[in-house]
């Protein structure tokens, strides 16, 4: 319009219309204090404007200037045009604007004449006031500022609708000045449109076209207004900006064309915002930056974005930078820099947001990074191709939502330094290094968040979670990656939905001082794993085909210690490559734990345990732990696990180890392939339990001491097996109820015992060994219980290595019940009975490398229908014991075969044993107590070491049958249930045991009732039998033989003797110092007994009472010869007479004294039967076999010689009496 309002003032001057009105003036000099109206002014001189003084040119005025002439203000400057009649300010050369000046040319050209010189310094003003006013053709040589206009320290300038064009260098440029521009054109300037240094320039709807530098250029400037500038043609076509932003403000810009360019460092100060509107394009040229410590608001929208990117980006508002095509590269810039440390606020509220191209040439920062700030709200941005990361957080809590993280030659995100981000529904792609990495932050919500292609195809966490999160994860080609320690804080929860994938990179752990939940299902568990494991979520790590290793990571810690909660309920998750590389914790350590519930887990391919458990009492069912280094699960001291169904395979130590733990309910856990493939455990029962057990390939396996508190009960079903280790015990306080069938018994065994449950322990083929294991201690000292009720249990291999205790040590138990039971194989004794009375019934006990069952002082065991085989001491030895009933016991093959017993018989008991092979066998006194009845029954067999004897205070009743007659002999009398001493040939003697002795004094009774009993070889006391005091003695049918002493002496009491033999005793027969002897009535039943061959005399009468002994054998039919046999008054007439009349001369059947077997031939001694022409040997294999004669040696005397049979043969010798 301006130009073509000067054309037509050229036609109408060339028309003559007007007058010499326009006829020019000529100035020079100082012009303080005019004012010039309207028409044409040859500036022939600089012009000043002195201080405090102005030059004011109205509308109309032209002013044209000789080369190198300009105008100095250092008062003020007012240029007041009209839109219809600017003023122009133009070359002497311009005939196009106001009079032609004599000599021009007509071709003006930039750099006519010098420019317009505003100076402010010290005390002057230096005032621009420009409106409707044109400046061409300025700009000329030596032109202070290189401008056409040009303000230094200016106390104001203004230009408004002002064109500045033409300039041989910049169109306006100030220094330390706050220009404002409102509606200008600056325009074909060789140099910048506009190029300001410093101070506070204020642009608004100017307009910069075809200038050879930049549009405009700040530098160095405080940052105020730039709203609806536009531009076009320019060398460097934007606003280029260098400055400090001190006051609120929004820029908006009309045209992307002419986008705003950050050429430098562009600090938004403190308390101060920027807001830049949907559509902003920022430019950034080398190294420039926008650094925020107030607050930057970028308000996009989906489809009109702000967008920051670098100068060379063509796409974005075309070639700014005028170089030729060209897009931009990462590092082009550094980026925007939040910055809100101290009392900055470095605040970013960024709405649909693209920043592109920043990192700077080093790399060294992200995009965007953000450090201290109050706030910071990322939405739908885009940080993409920079060269450091996209987004860079430091020790701040923005929320990054929706945005999109590309390109980047770092991370996509990255956050460090504390500060809580909230990083939701993003997606993370073609990074360089992490998708997405926060480290040492306070973890919030992360949910939602994908990515692909990155160098590392995750999102890294480290820090600390101080509110409960929810975490979720669209993809798990994108998983959680744990690149440190992730803390859980105490009364916080981190909640993982179904289907997440965590992995985890060396050293990496999940720390949980709060809960962890992990909702898994079985088509979506939960996963944590290796950082390295391509199975899971792709090649996370980019380093080609792997699948994770043991100890890749340190796992997950749940720690509630004091105050803390360490909660963890965990369901269908996966757990692999845990551990760390020293193998030093679990996949799973849950200590101290508040709570613990873990069900359809999976613990795998660990460098150490699987689950290692301290102090506390989780709850584990339906679990796998398999392929760990170590234990499957391993639970310390203090801890009450519960594990139901679980499985453990394959871990290179314990399926389970549980030390020293509160022991719980196990049942239905399985397990195989594991190095130890058991259930290891040793702890302290508090409460009942009952274990089950699915198979027996992985037994329950004692390492240790179990414990059964008093009043609790312990319970293991029928099939139950549990092995144990090397000084494992199972000490009972409280009750232990073994529930075993005779198809599925309860077995305690070694855990080298292969023959049960396999090759548990893992050392190939072996059998276990007597004291693998100490074994079962019952004990109810006190208030303890120590009660055992144990049906169909086998216990072997216990006893321990110093074969102190039994494999079943029963010690002040209020109860003992064991039915069906086996004890073999132990160091020591099979059941040891210590002040307590068990009952026994139908056990056996085989092996034990001391005896069977050994009692101590105190106890009173009841053994019935038990077998003692092969065991290395006694099959029983009952030691000073209170005596009951022993019924059906048998034995084979131990060391001494018998049931040894001493002690004492405190109530009725009846004795009773179907095997001679497995005697009574007294190894002290028995005492049977006054009123009180011990009963040995038809066939009992009771052998005696030296010390042992009868004791009896009450009665006993020794009721043979003559096909079953009770033996009581010699322990080393072989004739009779065999070698029961294990100690070969060795022949029985006079006196090898005491005998019985019936003491009757005062209240007692003292009786004894022997029927069919043969009492052989006692007599280290008095006699064989020796009765003081009696109530009664009746002895019948029986036989007294090799007694030491007298078979029988009587001492202040009464006896009967009847059908007895009474023979080959050292001392008397028969020694009376009583009351009366009943030996057989003169006047009616004949005694019957045979009294021979005794040391001393038959029958000593040590009373004046006379004896009737009529009817006896007495080895003689000569009356003189018998009559020299007894004691009587023919020897002292103060003792009472002895009839001996009608004495019988048939003889007793031959008394056996010896058997011997000497260079294959075995010899029989017997003694002589008076009258008797010859004898009969008959023999049989078993003694109730049938007895046939004997053909096979030859007699001689009373003694018989033959070849010594193969096998077992029984001898029996009868008389021939004619």
């Amino acid at each position: 319009m301006s130009r073509l309002t000067h054309v037509l003032s050229a036609l109408l001057l060339g028309l003559g219309l007007f007058s010499p009105v326009w006829a020019y003036s000529t100035v020079s000099g100082n012009v303080s204090g005019q004012t010039w109206a309207a028409g044409t002014y040859h500036v022939v001189g600089t012009l000043t404007i002195n201080d405090n003084s102005s030059l004011t040119l109205e509308p109309g005025a032209v002013l044209k200037f000789n080369a190198g002439v300009g105008i100095d203000v250092y008062g003020t400057l007012v240029s007041s045009g009209l839109e219809s009649q600017p003023v122009i300010l133009t070359s002497v050369n311009d005939n196009l604007q106001g009079e032609q000046i004599p000599g021009s040319n007509a071709s003006p050209t930039a750099g006519d004449w010098r420019n317009i010189y505003a100076y402010g310094y010290s005390s002057n003003d230096g005032v621009l006031q420009l409106l409707q006013t044109q400046v061409l053709y300025g700009g000329g040589v030596n032109s202070p500022g290189g401008a056409a206009v040009y303000g230094n320290a200016c106390d104001s300038m203004s230009l408004t609708q002002t064109r500045v064009a033409q300039s041989a260098g910049h169109g306006l440029a100030t220094d330390s000045v706050s220009p404002s521009l409102s509606g200008c054109t600056l325009e074909a300037n060789l140099g910048h449109g506009l190029f300001c240094t410093g101070s506070t320039p204020q642009l608004t709807d100017n307009f910069f076209i075809g200038n050879g530098g930049w549009g405009a250029l700040l530098n160095s400037v405080a940052l105020s207004d730039y709203s609806g500038n536009t531009g076009w043609y320019n060398g460097v076509n934007g606003l280029g900006l260098n400055g400090t932003l001190y006051s609120s403000l929004s820029w908006n810009q009309p045209d992307p064309g002419f986008p705003f360019v950050l050429n430098g460092v562009n600090t938004i100060s403190n308390n101060v915002t920027l807001t830049l509107p949907a559509g902003t394009l920022v430019k950034g040229g080398p190294q420039a930056q926008l650094f925020v410590n107030g607050s930057l608001v970028c308000t996009g929208t989906q489809g009109v974005p702000v967008l920051f990117v670098s100068l060379n980006d063509d796409s974005h508002g075309g070639d700014t930078n005028g170089d030729g095509p060209s897009s931009g590269a990462p590092g082009d810039w550094q980026g925007i820099y939040l910055y809100g440390y101290s009392s900055n606020q470095g605040a970013g509220m960024l709405d649909w947001t693209t920043i592109l191209h920043a990192g700077g040439s080093t790399g060294s920062q992200g995009g965007l990074h953000a450090a201290y700030c109050d706030q910071a709200t990322f939405v739908g941005c885009t940080f993409g191709e920079c060269s450091a990361s996209g987004l860079v957080i430091d020790a701040c809590s923005p929320v990054v939502s929706g945005c999109t993280l590309r390109d980047n030659a770092g991370n996509g995100l990255y956050a460090g330094g504390g500060g809580a981000p909230v990083i939701e529904n993003n997606t993370a792609n073609d990074n360089g290094g992490w998708g997405i990495r926060v480290l040492g932050m306070t973890l919030t919500s992360y949910s939602g968040n994908v990515g692909s292609s990155n160098g590392i195809n995750g999102f890294g966490l480290a820090g600390v979670l101080s509110s409960s999160q929810s975490w979720n994860q669209p993809l798990q080609s994108f998983p959680f990656v744990f690149t440190n320690q992730v803390t859980v804080n105490d009364n916080v929860t981190l909640s993982l939905p179904a289907g997440m994938l965590i992995k985890g990179m060396s050293q990496s752990q999940l720390m949980v001082h709060g809960t962890l939940l992990c909702a898994g299902t079985a088509q979506d568990p939960v996963r944590l794993v290796s950082f390295a494991d391509d199975t899971s979520g792709g090649d996370t790590n980019g380093d080609g085909p792997s699948t994770g290793s043991p100890g890749d990571w340190l796992g997950v810690y749940a720690y509630g210690y004091s105050s803390s909660d360490g909660i963890v309920d965990l369901d269908w998750t996966t757990l692999r490559h845990a551990g760390g590389s020293s193998g030093s914790q679990g996949g799973l350590f849950l200590a101290y734990c508040d709570q613990a519930t873990l069900d359809n887990c999976q613990f795998r391919d660990c460098s150490a345990d699987g689950v290692l458990i301290e102090s506390c009492s989780p709850v584990i069912t339906g679990c796998s732990s398999s392929g760990n280094l170590r234990h499957g699960l391993y639970a310390g001291a203090g801890c009450a696990t519960t594990l139901v169904d679980n499985a453990f395979t394959d871990n290179a130590g314990w399926g389970v180890l549980l030390i020293s733990a509160s022991v719980t309910d196990y049942s239905g856990n399985t397990g195989s392939g594991n190095g130890i493939n058991g259930f290891g455990l040793s702890g302290t029962l508090y409460s009942d339990r009952s274990w089950s057990q699915p198979s027996h390939t992985f037994p329950f396996v004692l390492n240790g001491s179990i414990t059964v508190n008093d009043n609790v009960t312990f319970t293991l079903p029928a099939g139950m097996l549990v092995k144990a280790a090397d000084q494992s015990q199972l000490l009972v306080y409280g009750n232990l109820v073994c529930a075993g069938t005779e198809q599925a018994p309860v077995q305690l065994v070694s855990v080298q015992d292969d023959s049960q449950g396999g090759d548990t322990s893992g050392n190939g083929p072996s059998e276990g060994a007597p004291g693998d294991w100490q074994g079962v201690y019952c004990y109810g000292y006190s208030s303890n219980n120590g009660i055992a009720d144990l049906d169909w249990t086998v216990l072997r291999h216990a006893g321990g290595s110093g074969a102190s205790q039994g494999g079943l040590h029963l010690a002040y138990s209020d109860q003992a019940s064991l039915d069906d039971c086996t004890f073999g194989q132990c160091s020591a004794s099979g059941v040891t009975v210590e002040n307590c009375s068990p009952v026994l019934s139908r056990c056996l006990m085989e092996y034990n490398l001391s005896h069977g069952l050994y009692s101590n002082p105190g106890s009173s065991s009841h053994l019935l229908d038990n077998q003692f085989d092969h065991n290395g001491g006694w099959g029983v030895y009952l030691n000073s014991v209170t005596l009951t009933s022993y019924s059906g016991n048998t034995g084979t093959g131990n060391a001494l075969n018998g049931l040894g017993l001493s002690g004492t018989v405190s109530s009725t008991q009846t004795w009773q044993h179907p095997d001679d092979h497995f005697p009574f066998v007294l190894n002290g006194t028995v005492t049977v107590n006054d009123d009180v009845s011990l009963n040995l029954t038809p066939g009992l067999v009771c052998k005696s070491q030296p010390a042992g004897s009868f004791l009896v205070y009450g009665n006993l009743n020794a009721s043979g049958q003559a096909t079953a007659p009770v033996r009581l002999t010699s322990l080393r009398d072989d004739s009779i249930g065999g070698d029961t001493a294990n100690d070969g040939s060795v022949a029985p003697a006079p006196g090898d045991w005491v005998g019985v002795y019936l003491y009757g004094y005062s209240s007692n009774n003292g009786n004894g009732n022997l029927s069919w009993c043969y009492l052989d070889y006692a007599g280290n006391g008095q006699a064989a039998v020796q009765a003081d005091y009696c109530d009664n003695l009746n002895i019948q049918h029986s036989r007294l033989m090799f007694s030491a002493g007298d078979g029988l002496r009587a001492n202040y009491c009464s006896f009967s003797l009847g059908g007895s033999l009474v023979a080959a005793n050292q001392g008397a027969g028969v020694f009376h110092n009583g009351y009366t002897a009943t030996m057989g009535s003169c006047s009616g039943d004949a005694g019957s007994n045979c009294i021979f061959g005794n040391g001393s005399w038959a029958l000593y009468n040590n009373t004046v009472n006379p004896i009737e002994a009529c009817g006896n054998f007495w080895g003689s039919d000569d009356p003189a010869t018998i009559d020299a046999m007894i004691h009587d008054d023919d020897e002292n007439a103060s003792f009472g007479a002895v009839d001996f009349s009608n004495f019988s001369v048939i003889g007793c059947a031959p008394v056996i004294t010896s058997i011997t077997a000497v260079d294959d031939v075995i010899t029989l001694e017997w003694l002589p039967v008076a009258g008797a022409s010859g004898y009969i040997v008959y023999s049989s294999a078993t003694p109730w076999g049938t007895f046939t004669e004997d053909t096979s040696g030859v007699f001689m005397g009373t003694q018989w010689m033959a070849p010594r049979p193969s096998d077992l043969h029984c001898y029996r010798i009868t008389a021939i009496l004619e």
